[in-house]
Order: structure tokens, then sequence, then C-alpha cells
């Protein structure tokens, strides 16, 4: 599912993801990442540096990242761009840049209780509600679900840490 923009350009897109079509969705390196590891037992190359990860772990990347994995996943994965929703633009109100993009501690992941990751997971059903059928204020009513998801998962690693 995806929301286009009035130009008619790609904005924002929700992917179910497998180790089967993941590779695919990172050569579009111009948008932020949201990744649900629903089921992992896999390791995430990022930027050279490797990562294990597994079940319950969402990674938060930004663009032009590099991006890599080995092993076998299933999952969700949310992108947008940077002009539908500007994580640096919105750093102030969110508190999300530093902590969950562009870490500066290497730490790339929220690991959560299942209770936590079901909260932020639950998002995704709201998002593919608004997604199926356009209706007036979409893009802004998809935006305020992102910038709930992301107070959210910022108020979830905050508590976690």
């Amino acid at each position: 599912m995806f929301l286009l923009n009035q130009k008619k350009e790609k904005v924002f897109a929700i992917h179910k993801i497998s180790e089967f079509n993941l590779n695919s969705h990172f050569e579009i390196p111009n948008f932020y990442g949201i990744l649900f590891f629903n089921t992992a037992n896999a390791s995430i190359i990022i930027d050279g540096q490797e990562n294990l990860i597994n079940s319950n772990h969402i990674l938060f990347y930004y663009p032009f990242q590099q991006i890599q994995y080995k092993g076998q996943l299933q999952g969700i994965l949310i992108q947008f761009h940077p002009d539908f929703f500007c994580v640096d633009i919105h750093a102030k109100d969110i508190g999300c840049q530093g902590l969950l993009f562009n870490n500066f501690y290497n730490d790339l992941f929220l690991q959560c209780p299942p209770s936590d990751y079901q909260k932020l997971t639950d998002y995704i059903a709201s998002f593919k509600k608004e997604l199926s059928n356009q209706q007036v204020g979409q893009i802004d009513m998809v935006a305020s679900i992102l910038k709930m998801l992301l107070i959210s998962a910022v108020r979830i690693k905050l508590k976690t840490a």
C-alpha cells in the first residue's frame, strides 16, 4: 500500500517483507524506514556494522544508509520520503532524531516487550485503514499517525533504556 502526493510521487508506503523481497526495498535509498521484525533469525549490516536481530525488534533507518541482511526474517516495512515527513524538522516535537534515527551510540534497534511491540504494530492497521480509500485530508492523516507512532516509539525506548 502506498500514498502519492499531488505530483503523483510515492511519499509513503507499507510493505510486507521477507528475506525474499527485502533487498528490493533498499534500492530506493532516499526514504526513511521503519522495519518491524515479526519473526527473525538474522543479522542486519548497517553502514558496515553487523547487528543480530530477533523477533520484536524494530529498526529505524534514515535516507541513504547502506543496509544489507543475512538470514531469515518476516515483518513489515514502512517507508516515507523526507518531503512527506522530515524527521529533522519534527525533531524538537518528537525527540526521535538521535534516539531512533541517526543514533550516535549505534543503538539502532528498539527491542521491546511483546506488549509494547504490539502497541507499535497497531499503528500499521491504522495506516492500512487510512490508505484503503482516498479521502479528504488523507496525507495529513497518515502524517499524524506516523507522528503518533514515532512519539510512542520514543517513549518506549526511553522507558526501556
